[in-house]
């Protein structure tokens, strides 16, 4: 028998709706995202700008996965259909979605595994682009491990790996306000090294352009690397990313933020080793 997952938004990830003493205003069982009877996995969220939260995820309804989005006010209504807005539904399964702010109340949502798209929807979860999203990057191989910023002009800045003929490499595309590939059509490349590059993260460096970090073998165990490019999506670093940290640990479970000077800070994880 199948498993079916339901899709709840928990009360503490929205402040407006929690009283003084600390006391949820919801159900304490949180409220129902998804109302359709089918299995959803993947979910993101962030904050509309209003008390309440746009979300994304991934449903099974037709028989693989489609991704879709919701809307939820302060008070815990549904803003959107009921059953969730429809954002992708190729024939072949779509995962992996990711969220940001278009700037002008709507989200821009970017999603993929072997083939990447993305898809703006406006306040009132209206579809923007071209139905089913428009494709990121042209590079032949699987493309996967999207992640998602904007700049201060309100486009949107996508990173992800390539994994091709026993190799994986990051690169990187931007997009305008109509889904407009603002750099080179296949992406331009932030880290093309002999050596697994992959995992992505991602932060705009407030010039309209972003610093980039990944995880990297190189020379013989995994390390953490960033590139930096430029509103133009020209490389500002070394070729190929500076090591963040290149001891001899394992490194892993980084994040990256941006610092509010143009820079950024990153934290990470190092242990003894991939197994350690």
């Amino acid at each position: 028998m199948k498993t079916r997952f339901k899709l709840f938004a928990v009360i503490v990830f929205l402040t407006p709706v929690i009283s003084g003493n600390g006391y949820a205003h919801w159900p304490w069982d949180g409220v129902r995202v998804c109302t359709y009877e089918s299995s959803q996995a993947g979910q993101r969220m962030i904050p509309d700008g209003c008390g309440g939260a746009f979300i994304t995820f991934q449903d099974s309804r037709s028989g693989n996965y489609d991704i879709y989005a919701q809307r939820i006010d302060s008070t815990g209504a549904l803003l959107w259909d009921p059953e969730g807005v429809v954002v992708s539904s190729h024939s072949s399964s779509d995962n992996n979605p990711r969220i940001v702010s278009d700037g002008a109340g709507g989200i821009v949502i970017v999603w993929g595994w072997v083939q990447l798209f993305a898809q703006r929807l406006d306040a009132g979860g209206n579809i923007l682009w071209t139905a089913n999203g428009v494709p990121i990057g042209s590079i032949p191989g699987t493309e996967r491990d999207a992640r998602v910023t904007s700049d201060e002009m309100d486009r949107t800045i996508i990173v992800w790996s390539v994994m091709a003929d026993g190799d994986q490499d990051i690169y990187a595309q931007k997009l305008d306000a109509d889904g407009t590939s603002l750099w080179a059509a296949a992406g331009v490349p932030v880290c093309t090294h002999a050596s697994y590059s992959w995992y992505p993260d991602i932060a705009h460096d407030g010039e309209g352009g972003a610093i980039i970090i990944w995880q990297d073998y190189r020379p013989i165990t995994y390390n953490v690397y960033a590139q930096r490019i430029d509103s133009l999506g020209v490389a500002q670093w070394t070729t190929d990313g500076i090591p963040v940290c290149a001891q001899s640990e394992y490194q892993g479970k980084y994040e990256i933020a941006p610092d509010g000077s143009g820079g950024a800070v990153i934290a990470w994880q190092c242990r003894p080793g991939p197994s350690g």
